[in-house]
């Protein structure tokens, strides 16, 4: 197995992390946390050679992991991320066109004493961002505009500090595709900070965060701006995502909440309200049409189009449904994504399992039919039997990649301190 190869702690030993060792320093716990996840969908692709997941596994444990803060269990700001107790998540990415790939996203964890000089968290992001991009020999033309755009200055920061900030605001994140050995950056930003201060809305700092990154992003985003003045307090833009490569070649997402999961809230926003009716479009809404009743795990969904199925789960931020919009540079029409949070609709984890498998196969991706997918999930959740696992299952579709669906994975830590108790999922 890859976990041999290469001097690095044990990653298949123990599926379950441990910090009852108080001499365990917080590198060496997020190395084999990192482990449980990454071993499994390095193998299970089948993408990887021996090799490329060795030379992944230690760039994990090398450069990613003296970033993830301390171990959790000792202080440390709320995460913001997953709801599990860990500043990371997994993820599985499927596509009709292409191999499956692994993906890491990680956040950047912030002091947890708001009395010091950089209470937010915004000079160590600074930090570890442009410490993880050199790693990788990214570009980051990008990544510093829109650090400029969202962070505060100092005078700022305490004028912030003095009002408060309510918890499940990320300072800000980054993310590794794995392709062979080959490792590519984006970075995320959220602008609720930068609001406080200016006078104008999260979304429209985020929105002048894209203005100044490239001319060429304009007909899409115009369309989207459009889009959002007609729907005020229906949708939330909530992140901005880049990626950190040429910019010429780079994409924006914008990351959007729409408090609604009715199917009619979902035909409103992947069309932008009528504005997209392309047939790359179309055929997307087609597609979705067809796995949304399986994804929300409820068959007679598209009965009544106006109908919203009630959450389970409350007091957590993934709710109604999240989209992205991609936009990039002489790209006219942007590209829409949906963000199902599975563990808010379906009944179990085992039905939420097959329930992906069935999309999968209604999508006619061979892993729905040759029993990948389960055998995946089984490996990364050995004997996992909670809502903890699977958090979002996102699809798009487009002319180079076709349909394209990526599943979010989260491993409880089992002493993070925002593990959810079985009290905690309440159910229909």
């Amino acid at each position: 197995m890859a976990s041999s190869v290469i001097a690095m702690p044990s990653f298949t030993g123990a599926n379950k992390s441990s910090v009852n060792d108080s001499q365990m320093p917080a590198r060496l716990y997020w190395s084999q946390y990192m482990g449980r996840g990454m071993v499994p969908l390095f193998e299970k692709t089948g993408t990887y050679t021996q090799e490329e997941q060795a030379s992944n596994l230690k760039f994990l444990c090398d450069v990613v992991a003296p970033d993830l803060g301390p171990l959790p269990t000792d202080p440390h700001p709320q995460y913001t991320m997953p709801y599990v107790g860990a500043p990371l998540e997994f993820s599985l990415n499927l596509s009709s066109t292409g191999k499956a790939k692994a993906r890491m996203t990680f956040e950047v964890v912030g002091p947890a004493d708001k009395t010091g000089p950089d209470p937010f968290g915004e000079d160590l992001s600074r930090e570890i961002l442009r410490r993880q991009a050199r790693a990788v020999g990214a570009n980051t033309q990008w990544l510093e505009s829109v650090i400029e755009s969202t962070f505060l200055t100092p005078e700022e920061t305490q004028v912030v500090r003095a009002q408060g900030v309510p918890p499940f605001v990320p300072t800000s994140m980054w993310a590794f595709d794995f392709d062979g050995s080959k490792r590519s950056m984006k970075a995320y930003f959220a602008s609720f900070r930068k609001a406080m201060v200016t006078g104008k809305s999260g979304t429209e700092v985020l929105l002048d965060a894209i203005r100044r990154l490239d001319d060429g992003l304009k007909p899409g985003l115009d369309l989207y701006t459009e889009y959002l003045n007609e729907r005020k307090g229906k949708v939330n833009v909530v992140l901005l995502g880049i990626d950190c490569i040429d910019p010429k070649e780079a994409r924006v997402k914008i990351y959007t909440n729409v408090k609604a999961n009715s199917w009619e809230s979902v035909v409103d926003f992947w069309t932008l309200g009528g504005r997209l009716n392309d047939e790359t479009t179309l055929k997307g809404l087609e597609i979705v049409r067809s796995i949304f009743p399986i994804l929300m795990d409820e068959p007679d969904i598209l009965k009544d189009e106006t109908w919203c199925k009630p959450e389970r789960i409350k007091g957590i931020p993934f709710n109604g449904l999240q989209f992205s919009v991609e936009l990039a540079p002489g790209r006219d029409l942007p590209e829409i994504k949906l963000y199902v949070p599975m563990c808010q609709y379906n009944r179990n984890t085992r039905v939420l399992r097959e329930n992906v498998e069935a999309a999968l196969k209604k999508m006619n991706h061979e892993w729905g039919h040759n029993g990948r997918y389960m055998d995946t999930m089984k490996a990364v959740f050995p004997g996992e039997d909670d809502f903890r696992g699977i958090g979002f299952i996102t699809f798009s579709y487009s002319k180079k990649k076709g349909a394209y669906t990526t599943t979010y994975l989260m491993l409880p830590t089992e002493h993070g301190e925002q593990e959810l108790s079985d009290s905690t999922f309440e159910y229909n």
